[in-house]
């Protein structure tokens, strides 16, 4: 299992870099007004439950899997500014089920309070740029098995979603993720990749 968390907290970085240098050349006449609007989604939009099939990858020890996200409570735990951005970050707490068709589906618990210590976390970052009255969100998924070390199997979820750059404050109804995801069995590792902008990313639902 891997051993570390690879922190979303740099893509947040690049996208405030982007945003203050868009923003330095996207100046308003009504700059006064609009340093006053909240461009930031409400933090209880991710609350709820989301699920995905996985895409077939040719391999069916992770081919046609439904997972689910049962996201029960968010906080906010990290503001930084820019000149003419916010850069917000919360983390949640819930439940990870892998292959909900098993008689006995894979479940991990992923706590807000965790951050940022823990191994199972799942946060959003958003990054607004005010002046054009946008935010640039992203979400950093890393789940992984932290009860079933011995006996195996041992799973490892490492998956994104974004950059995704919104212009209406209309929060998206599906997520499409990617990255990898990993499995290890009988002395035996196994990888997934889904890779991002194809069609083997891993798209949740809201239900």
């Amino acid at each position: 299992m891997k051993t570390f968390l690879r922190s979303a907290y740099a893509i947040m970085l690049i996208a405030a870099c982007f945003l203050f240098l868009f923003s330095s050349s996207c100046k308003k006449e009504s700059d006064n007004d609009t340093n006053n609007q909240d461009l930031f989604w409400n933090e209880n939009w991710l609350i709820g439950t989301w699920e995905a099939t996985t895409p077939s990858v040719g391999d069916p020890i992770f081919d046609n899997k439904r997972i689910r996200i049962v996201f029960e409570k968010g906080a906010l735990k990290r503001t930084d500014t820019v000149p003419n951005n916010v850069v917000k970050e919360w983390w949640y707490s819930g439940t990870f089920t892998w292959d909900l068709s098993a008689v006995a589906p894979w479940n991990m618990k992923f706590v807000h309070t965790d951050y940022p210590a823990g191994y199972n976390l799942i946060g959003w970052q958003s990054s607004s740029m005010l002046q054009a009255e946008v935010t640039v969100n992203n979400i950093s998924l890393r789940i992984g098995d932290t009860v079933n070390m011995d006996p195996n199997p041992e799973l490892d979820f490492d998956l994104d979603w974004g950059p995704y750059t919104d212009y209406t404050r209309a929060v998206p109804t599906y997520l499409d993720f990617y990255g990898d995801i990993e499995i290890y069995m009988d002395g035996v590792n196994y990888r997934a990749d889904y890779p991002p902008n194809t069609g083997t990313m891993i798209r949740f639902a809201k239900k």
